[in-house]
Order: C-alpha cells, then structure tokens, then sequence
C-alpha cells in the first residue's frame, strides 16, 4: 500500500514538473489616481449625479422649456444676414400627445416642438421617429434602425417631432455599478439633446418614469405620465481629448 502511494506521488510531481509555466501581465492598478482619471470620473459622474426635475404632463397636454444658449455657425440667421457664428436659443414645446398599452408596456407619444428659420415651408412638418427590431450588437448593447413617418403639416414655422417613450425607471446596483435606468424587456426610449458652448456642452434628458391613470375611466383622459428631466454640463470634444486623453492605454 505505502510502495502504491509512493509511485502516485512520484507521477503527481512528473507531471506538474512536465507542464508549461504560464505567464500573465496584471495591469496595474486602475484607481490609482491621476489628473487624467480624475477628470474622466467627474465628466462621467455628472450624468449619473445631475439633479432630476419631475413633470406630470396630461395627455394631450404639454410645457414649455427654454434651452440653454447655443453658439452655432449659420449659414443664414433668421433675420437674412450673411453667414456668421450665433448665438441661438430654442423654446421648446413638450406635450404628450397619445397614450397606448397597459401595465408597464404603457408608451407615451412624447412630442417635442420648436420654431424654425426656413420661411419655405419645406420644415413645417409632424414627424414620428419609429424604431426598428432591437438586435444585439456583438460588442455589447442594442441598436436598431429608426424611420420617420409624416403625422402632419403646421402652419407656423414650427418643426415637430415625436418618439414613443417606454417607462424608465432607475435601479440601484448593489453590486457597486451605480444607478441605471431599467424598463423590464423592453429597450429603453428617452429624449435627449446636446447644446454646444464653450468650453462646455449642456446635455438635458428627459426619461419616462411611469403612467398615471386608467385608461378606462373618462376615456383615459386622467392618465398623466411622470417624466424626469435634467440639464447639466459636459467638456467639448476637445477639451474632452485634451484634459482625459487616450482613455485606451490606461
């Protein structure tokens, strides 16, 4: 019995002696703090840590909102002046506008409105955005392939646009990944848009929370969506790239 354990032994240490050394390059470590990372975690932060305003809107009903000033280069500003570099600000008319669905596959038609400068004509239009089947994307993430379709023409020089919103509701991970905004199986569709200043960029969010009311009573009249909005700041492309850097080779 003891000479049998002693050849067991003695095959165990051949083959772990026989077996190729495996070498691997541990990155160092990522929390280490420097300007660059610093930077990246604030400009990254700012989105999850903005303050949000919540709306109730009615159907068939709306707000106003006024954006932040924007300095952008027109080709002609709406006066008929030659091409220069404005400063342009949009007042923004959101409304919801129809309401389908029950339970938490409820979709609001969330519109957003604005005047524009083309006295043509040609942009006083009501366009839906509709999106395409979800596919998931090899590198992560879903994207799909979104149409327009005409709803309509205005009168007044006023562009609209629409997007059905699915309920977005934030969830704290308690596995330390912060909050992210969840909608069951269904992607999730909010509004967003970017203001371009110097140095910094104003990004404003808006996010469906939930569907108030039953849509069986009044003819579905009483639902009002709960809407969480907000606005906070962000680099430029190039202040981005000179103050984080190639985030690649960190």
């Amino acid at each position: 019995m003891i000479q049998r354990v002693l050849v067991l032994l003695v095959l165990a240490l051949t083959v772990a002696n026989s077996q190729p050394k495996q070498w691997y390059v541990v990155r160092g470590d990522s929390m280490k703090w420097n300007p660059h990372r610093a930077a990246l975690l604030y400009f990254m932060k700012c989105e999850e840590a903005a303050r949000e305003t919540t709306i109730l809107v009615y159907i068939k009903q709306g707000f106003w909102w006024t954006a932040p000033d924007e300095k952008i280069w027109s080709p002609v500003t709406c006066n008929g002046t030659d091409s220069a570099w404005i400063t342009y600000s949009i007042d923004y008319h959101f409304t919801i506008d129809s309401i389908i669905g029950r339970g938490d596959q409820r979709k609001a038609l969330f519109s957003w409105a604005r005047k524009t400068c083309d006295d043509s004509g040609k942009e006083w239009v009501w366009l839906v955005e509709r999106q395409g089947e979800w596919i998931a994307n090899p590198s992560g993430g879903h994207s799909a392939v979104a149409s327009w379709d005409t709803l309509g023409r205005t009168t007044d020089s006023t562009l609209k646009l629409s997007r059905w919103l699915t309920y977005s509701r934030k969830v704290l991970d308690l596995n330390g990944n912060g909050w992210y905004t969840y909608a069951g199986a269904t992607p999730v569709e909010e509004w967003c848009d970017v203001f371009e200043g110097s140095p910094y960029r104003w990004y404003v969010w808006i996010r469906m929370e939930k569907i108030l009311g039953d849509p069986t009573v009044n003819n579905g009249w009483n639902q009002r969506a709960v809407l969480k909005m907000k606005l906070y700041q962000g680099p430029n492309d190039s202040l981005y790239r000179a103050v984080v850097g190639d985030v690649s080779t960190w």
